[in-house]
């Protein structure tokens, strides 16, 4: 008798019990994939300079997605408070030509060291008022420093852009 009233005790128990909900692993993938997603937004942000407008384009090509590419985004803007100076930058950081030339070849040589295989390119995000000895410039800065890919980022305009053919 003992023996089925600790049986029905235990079956009991185990059909009235509810699964039992762990919160605490959920919240540790929350802020895992927020600490992921931020540090991906700042990364992104920082390659961009709010104070370059860049200039439109109807004839532009969108980049090819799904190539194996590392690029240094050089930003060439002008400071129209300060007597239209023309200043070139990457993450923030500004550089004269000698200096992006080294910062330039620098950073090529410590991504080809990890990815031999991989192109390597320049992202050149010019302020539509720049002027174009400024861009010869960075140009020539590339090429000093062996790289042959320079891409110009534009604003596409026109048909295009609105989605019609």
């Amino acid at each position: 008798m003992a023996k089925n009233k600790r049986f029905d005790v235990m079956a009991a128990l185990q059909d009235d019990e509810e699964p039992e909900f762990q919160i605490a692993p959920m919240i540790d993938m929350l802020l895992v994939l927020l600490i992921f997603f931020m540090s991906i937004t700042t990364t992104d942000v920082m390659m961009k300079d709010r104070n370059v407008i860049l200039p439109e384009s109807t004839d532009a090509q969108k980049a090819k997605k799904g190539q194996d590419i590392g690029q240094t985004v050089v930003n060439v803007g002008v400071d129209r408070e300060a007597n239209n100076k023309t200043s070139m930058s990457i993450e923030q950081v500004e550089y004269t030509q000698q200096a992006l030339t080294s910062e330039l070849s620098q950073r090529r040589a410590d991504f080809v060291k990890l990815n031999p295989k991989v192109k390597y390119r320049v992202l050149v995000r010019a302020d539509e008022g720049v002027e174009y000895r400024y861009l010869q410039e960075v140009m020539r800065s590339c090429a000093e420093a062996g790289i042959n890919a320079i891409t110009f980022s534009v604003i596409q305009v026109g048909e295009y852009a609105r989605g019609v053919k």
